[in-house]
């Protein structure tokens, strides 16, 4: 069995498909060819579409790849009903909260308003400007000034 997937052109094929009546589910081993690295929601959707089966009734276990190929096995676990996986498995945090995004409804996005004027902003380092010549005369005079003021004092 093969599965094309279009829009992220990805390749699945079913390599063994094994029913395990003692915990009611089908154990699935399965080779994806992608250019990518394929993430578990994308595995996720491509095997429930394939198998006509909600989301949560399915657990990816595994996804391994080898260096340099673009071929990647994956295990997965598909039972009945979301109470039966529920009976036998139990989800990692990271599991429930992938699951709980693939159930919600995609939000539309809504058109985002003008943006604001922006306000001038002062810097935050100010930066002091070169004295003109005529200041740098009227400091050097001041300097010159005080230091006879210091010697009178002195005297």
């Amino acid at each position: 069995m093969q599965l094309k997937l279009d829009d992220s052109k990805m390749e699945l094929k079913i390599i063994k498909e094994k029913q395990n009546p003692l915990f009611n589910r089908k154990e699935i081993k399965a080779s994806l060819i992608s250019n990518s690295a394929p993430q578990r929601q994308e595995v996720i959707k491509s095997l429930s579409e394939k198998y006509s089966i909600p989301v949560d009734a399915l657990r990816v276990l595994t996804i391994k790849g080898s260096f340099g190929t673009k071929e990647f096995i994956i295990k997965a676990h598909i039972y009945s009903s979301n109470q039966e996986r529920e009976k036998y498995e139990k989800l990692t945090k990271k599991e429930k909260e992938l699951e709980e995004k693939l159930k919600a409804p995609v939000p539309k996005e809504e058109p985002k308003e003008a943006p604001e004027e922006k306000k001038e902003e002062k810097p935050a380092v100010e930066i002091k400007q070169e004295p003109t010549p005529e200041e740098d005369k009227k400091e050097k005079d001041k300097s010159s000034e005080e230091k006879l003021n210091e010697k009178e004092l002195q005297a």
